[in-house]
Formats: C-alpha cells, structure tokens, sequence
C-alpha cells in the first residue's frame, strides 16, 4: 500500500490532519510538519508512511535530491502558516508501531544495495552521534558495517565523509536527564510516493 493509501485510511478512521506547512518531494511524496511533545518516536505507521521525530533529519524545501526539488504546497508553506499541533489520535499510533515494528530495530538487514547505503550508513552513523559516539569511533563502525553489509561497499572517502558531517552534531542529552514538559518539538509525518 501506497503512503498516501495509508494515509488516507488513517485519516478515514480517524479525522483528517489539520492544515500545517505541507512540503512536496521531488519524487511524488509529502511532508506534513507539526508541533508535537518531545516524546514522540521515529516510526514506520505503514508502508511509505513514517512519522519522523526523536533526532531524525528533515529535508526542507528548497533542496533538491536526485528525484527532483522540494518546495511548498500551494497555501502551506512554513511562512504562511502556522504548525499545527500533532493530532491526538496520531501519537498512540507512533507508541504502538514502536512497540511492535514490522522488523526489529536491532535486526539489520543482510545486505545493502547501491540506492541505499548512503542513506543507510548516514543514519547509522546519525544512531551513534546521538549516543555520544565521536568522529574516528563513527568512522571505525562505518568502515566495519560497509564491509560487511553494502554491496558493493563505499569507498573510504565516502565513509570519512559520513562520519566528518554527522560528528558536527550534539550528541543526544543523556537518557536519564530530565526533559522539561514545556519543550516541544517539530515533527513531520512523511508519505512517500505512491508511484
């Protein structure tokens, strides 16, 4: 099933999203952005429909990737409209894909191919940016992980380019501090393309 299938199931069951700032992907896809309590998780909801929070990167318009630009949605864009709150009925939703993934989150996948592990290794090395992990220790992982998953595996520019760019981030706080419950997050519920 198509994001924008899942999406609209969701919606038919529950009630359809509020307008928020909307941006399109060059591929066909949509972003919906949304002020949201900072415990909610990065999860797969369906098929091509992941809500993305907890330290996950945000392509805004206007970028450009291989399948074409972002830009905003007619009468959606960030400036002229304000984020909306999350919907209530979507954060039970993200607890539940969390606690029960289609794939366990600590089962990687065998082998990746070509088209994937860029983004693959990237968001690895993101995971231990956000564990305290420094540049030569990502880069260590890296080297390890493309070996033994990507085929054909990186080259070693590529892998000290990953692991340079995500180590200009702060680490995560540490899980045991306190989160203040006043802190809000921006979030977006991301649909892939239905093509």
């Amino acid at each position: 099933m198509a994001g924008d299938e899942a999406l609209a199931d969701l919606e038919a069951t529950h009630e359809p999203l509020p307008p928020t700032p909307t941006g399109l992907t060059g591929g066909g896809g949509a972003h919906y952005h949304f002020i949201a309590p900072p415990d909610v998780p990065t999860v797969t909801l369906a098929p091509g429909l992941e809500l993305k929070a907890a330290g996950a990167q945000v392509v805004l318009p206007p970028s450009r990737s291989a399948a074409g630009r972002y830009f905003w949605d007619t009468g959606a864009h960030i400036a002229d409209l304000p984020l909306a709150p999350l919907p209530d009925w979507l954060l039970p939703l993200a607890h539940q894909a969390r606690r029960h993934p289609g794939q366990s989150s600590k089962e990687l996948p065998p082998t990746i191919g070509e088209g994937e592990r860029n983004r693959w290794l990237t968001s690895l090395a993101g995971t231990l940016r956000r564990r305290g992990c420094t540049e030569p220790e990502i880069l260590a992982c890296l080297r390890i992980l493309n070996a033994s998953r990507c085929r054909p595996p990186l080259d070693e520019r590529e892998l000290a380019k990953i692991a340079r760019s995500v180590a200009r981030y702060a680490p995560a706080r540490p899980p045991d501090a306190p989160v203040p419950r006043s802190r809000r997050r921006i979030i977006r519920l991301e649909v892939a393309d239905a093509r």
